[in-house]
């Protein structure tokens, strides 16, 4: 737990940022100060999935949901005054769609962006899982392949004893 812990607090701080600058609008209500600071958690999730794995990933991911269910169960105790109305500052709908949203983009993006962690060896490569070496060598026996019948008809014409008319 302690070698997530900044990855949630950064998480955290995130979600509660973008929550807090989604009320303040930008070029006449088109945008909002929120759709700077959301990105940054897409960062934190390919981060915490590139260093540590999918598993502390998706630990953070749920941390941060977490902190935005907090988050909107505050914003909904906030009451508004407008027009003659009396509303909550977030409305169950929205705090429902954008908890969904956030849950299956990030997940999203983990399972899309997914790359076990490396070690670098002493000598400074790269250790890789045996599976790519695996997948590198059946590429290479394609290639090789490949390269075998493009090889020219002249060689292959002169060792069967026959002679290729072309040039």
């Amino acid at each position: 737990m302690t070698r997530i812990l900044p990855g949630v607090i950064a998480m955290a701080t995130i979600v509660v940022a973008s929550n807090i600058l989604v009320q303040f609008l930008l070029l006449d209500g088109l945008l909002t100060w929120g759709a700077f600071t959301y990105p940054l958690a897409f960062l934190v999730t390919d981060v915490m999935n590139r260093v540590y794995g999918v598993s502390a990933a998706r630990k953070v991911v749920f941390a941060g949901l977490i902190v935005g269910i907090i988050c909107s169960l505050i914003g909904s105790q906030i009451m508004l005054q407008g027009d003659g109305f009396t509303y909550p500052a977030v409305a169950l709908r929205v705090a429902i769609g954008s908890a969904t949203a956030f849950l299956v983009a990030q997940l999203l993006d983990i399972a899309v962006s997914t790359v076990e962690p490396t070690s670098v060896l002493p000598s400074g490569a790269f250790h890789h899982d045996p599976s790519r070496r695996r997948l590198k060598t059946a590429m290479s026996r394609s290639c090789a392949t490949r390269n075998a019948v493009a090889e020219p008809m002249a060689t292959r014409s002169a060792t069967a004893g026959y002679v290729n008319p072309s040039p």
